[in-house]
């Protein structure tokens, strides 16, 4: 748009579209002022205590809380697997990812209109794929899924090829959970884009990840990853905390006093791990809401 256009243009110009409304939803509210994180109206820190990974999916799935769900790994196709093989060790895992579900799009032939079935499936395959890949990368071979074990217990014993501990799996149950649905950031929009134009999951999903893939959007993991190696010991931690962050927030308790809601279900995770679906009996659920979603990514 030229500047003469823009000046006859009464809309108002929105860089990376913040703060414009993008869409209504009843599948979540990201409340970051009030430190609120609600899937389907219930807040993440009950869905944490009281919820697996494979409920969670469902109730965003379907809208409904299933009392017992399943969501094992899945084995590799032939043709996913071959393509992984192809991989040069030094890909980028989110590469190894991108690409696995693109083949696996192509093998199944997951055409419009996206299904919970479609979903279920490309969610079982993505744990298969990583850890196959990270075998791959190490020289070892890629280790068949446990049916028997849910899909982060699956995927810690595919990468490590010993079952995890249960305070294991549990983390990690809680970090997918709280990680499960953010509305419509950059990765989420994408998706959006690419399935109104009545184009496949696969293809939605192979290039939300790739927005993904991103420093700016899901890179931040890796940074905490890096974070950790420097800290080096939970002895450790609280210096490098008031070294490195209070500087940049201005005080000790800025920096500690967090209210993302995320962040209070992870660490009442840590400190109970083996608080495992302990929702209390003839407890009711919060009322759901109906939200209006943001489309917003870095600039």
């Amino acid at each position: 748009m030229t500047a003469d256009n823009r000046s006859a243009d009464a809309r108002q110009y929105s860089p990376g579209l913040e703060g414009v409304l993008a869409g209504e939803t009843s599948i979540a509210l990201v409340d970051g002022a009030n430190g609120r994180l609600l899937y389907r109206g219930y807040p993440i820190v009950e869905l944490v205590r009281g919820g697996t990974y494979a409920q969670v999916a469902e109730l965003l799935w379907t809208g409904e809380w299933p009392e017992r769900a399943s969501l094992p790994c899945a084995p590799l196709s032939p043709e996913v697997a071959a393509v992984l093989r192809e991989l040069p060790a030094s890909a980028h895992p989110m590469d190894a990812l991108r690409t696995a579900v693109s083949a696996w799009g192509a093998a199944e032939g997951a055409d419009w209109p996206p299904t919970v079935e479609q979903a279920r499936a490309l969610t079982a395959i993505a744990p298969t794929a990583l850890a196959a890949f990270s075998r791959l990368r190490a020289g070892e071979q890629p280790i068949d899924p446990d049916p028997e074990l849910e899909l982060t217990a699956g995927f810690l014993h595919m990468l490590s090829g010993d079952r995890p501990t249960a305070a294991a799996a549990r983390a990690l149950d809680a970090y997918f959970i709280t990680a499960a649905e953010h509305g419509f950031n950059a990765s989420t929009f994408t998706a959006r884009v690419i399935t109104s134009t009545r184009s496949d999951m696969a293809s939605a999903v192979a290039g939300a990840i790739g927005a993904l893939k991103g420093p700016l959007h899901g890179g931040a993991p890796s940074e905490v990853v890096n974070q950790l190696h420097e800290i080096g010991s939970a002895e450790q931690a609280e210096r490098w905390a008031r070294e490195t962050i209070a500087p940049a927030t201005g005080s000790w308790a800025s920096a500690i006093a967090s209210t993302e809601p995320t962040t209070r279900a992870r660490r009442r995770c840590a400190r109970s791990p083996r608080a495992w679906r302990t929702w209390p009996s003839g407890s009711s659920w919060p009322s759901r809401s109906r939200t209006w979603c943001c489309a917003c990514w870095p600039r």
